[in-house]
């Protein structure tokens, strides 16, 4: 009787020895799918965040590229704005100065008139003294 409680324990642990090894095997392939699963879950998720951010940096671009193309317009305006300003203030100059050229010539001939009708007189004078 002995021995076949020894004959059961040794298969008793014979089995349980397998059933040990089976568990560890059942763990080892549990564990081995929820990884493939985090896997490629990681992956999805990276993929969608990857493709968000593609997507968010071309907004950010196009955004870029329009702000700076409003700049150089509002740039161009402002450069013709001022060249038109520079413009209309050097014609006025110039006009000023054609007027005061002008209004100093208007003297210097009514001076020249003045003299020589001073000198015409003066000559009438030394004509009519002689």
């Amino acid at each position: 009787k002995a021995e076949q409680l020894r004959c059961q324990l040794h298969a008793a642990e014979a089995r349980a020895k397998c059933d040990d090894q089976w568990l560890v095997r059942q763990i080892a392939a549990e564990a081995t799918r929820e990884r493939l699963e985090l896997e490629k879950r990681f992956d999805q998720e990276s993929s969608k965040l990857r493709s968000g951010h593609a997507l968010l940096v071309e907004e950010l671009r196009a955004e870029k590229e329009a702000r700076i193309g409003a700049l150089r317009e509002e740039c161009a305006q402002s450069r013709a704005a001022a060249s038109t300003a520079a413009e209309k203030s050097l014609a006025e100059a110039v006009q000023q100065q054609e007027l005061s050229f002008q209004a100093e010539r208007n003297s210097l001939e009514a001076k020249t008139e003045q003299a020589s009708a001073s000198l015409a007189a003066a000559r009438e004078e030394a004509s009519a003294a002689k």
